[in-house]
């Protein structure tokens, strides 16, 4: 088996996430999204509808519990949808869905 045939990709409207690569597409342009803001990425793509809040991306994407003040999840997000990332950009009302509190 191949890896790709292994990849799990996630659909959210016209975002597709891989799973098991670093690998995001929206209408067929691709990014490659590393890190912490991949898994960030696959949390919130796995509730399209939801809000998520901060502490459970954090758990998510990093393992653990989430510091009061901690921006990593804003640095994710704005990684993945901010102006800079115009590839994602048509996905950003899905990936952007973080919960102010917390």
């Amino acid at each position: 088996m191949s890896l790709e045939e292994r990849d799990e990709v996630l659909c959210v409207g016209p975002l597709e996430v891989h799973l098991h690569q670093p690998l995001a597409r929206i209408e067929g342009r691709a990014a490659v999204i590393g890190g912490h803001a991949h898994k960030v990425l696959v949390a919130l793509a796995r509730r399209p509808t939801e809000i998520v809040n901060r502490d459970d991306l954090y758990l998510e994407a990093w393992g653990g519990e989430r510091q009061s003040g901690d921006r990593s999840v804003d640095i994710c997000v704005h990684k993945v949808a901010g102006p800079d990332r115009p590839v994602l950009a048509g996905a950003s009302s899905t990936a952007t869905r973080v919960s102010a509190t917390a």
